[in-house]
């Protein structure tokens, strides 16, 4: 459940960074590449803490911080572009939302690696592939509803919209790290299902 909302608002931050960064009017044409640049700067820093902190903090942790703090950012976005005006908008606005947007791709830097460490540590290798697949029927299923009407809602919905499955999938990562887990698969049969000697 975490993996298709944290993955279904990232998708659908890479449809609308874009026109997000350049506003409605699209006065002024802002430099991309830089930005995409600055994007993947972000991506490397959060990897970089993930390295720094998972030792302390545990892959659980790590992803709760990354959902919680891709919510703030997304959140914080929703505002500042909710905030712009209709004619060119204001420079501090589109600051802000471009400090979000960053913040966030760090949040995406810390949660590849806390997912990946998470789907070793609990999920058997032998069915780990189809687990993965249903849990893309979820996020291909929101990706495609919010696409769907992407042409409806503004840059600021959208973003709230991301905003509010990060919060949703934070809580999941919380009700999950809060569940007594099994790390291993058992290593014998029990008995009452074990074969019968002839």
């Amino acid at each position: 459940v975490s993996q298709s909302l944290f993955e279904g608002a990232m998708y659908a931050f890479v449809f609308i960074w874009t026109p997000a960064l350049q506003g409605e009017a699209s006065c002024t044409t802002p430099p991309l590449g830089w930005i995409f640049a600055a994007y993947m700067v972000a991506l490397m820093v959060g990897s970089q803490l993930f390295a720094s902190f998972i030792q302390s903090q545990g892959p659980e942790r790590m992803a709760q911080w990354a959902f919680g703090s891709a919510a703030l950012a997304m959140l914080c976005a929703t505002f500042a572009l909710s905030s712009r005006g209709s004619g060119c908008e204001p420079e501090a606005y589109t600051n802000i939302t471009l400090i979000s947007f960053m913040i966030f791709e760090g949040c995406v830097g810390v949660y590849f690696p806390s997912m990946g460490t998470l789907k070793g540590k609990y999920l058997p290798e032998r069915s780990r592939s189809s687990l993965m697949n249903v849990a893309r029927m979820g996020l291909n299923v929101a990706l495609v509803l919010v696409l769907l009407e992407v042409h409806r809602l503004s840059n600021s919905s959208v973003c709230f919209i991301c905003a509010v499955a990060l919060a949703c999938a934070l809580v999941a990562q919380t009700v999950f790290r809060n569940l007594p887990k099994q790390t291993s698969l058992p290593s014998a049969l029990p008995a009452s299902v074990a074969p019968a000697s002839s």
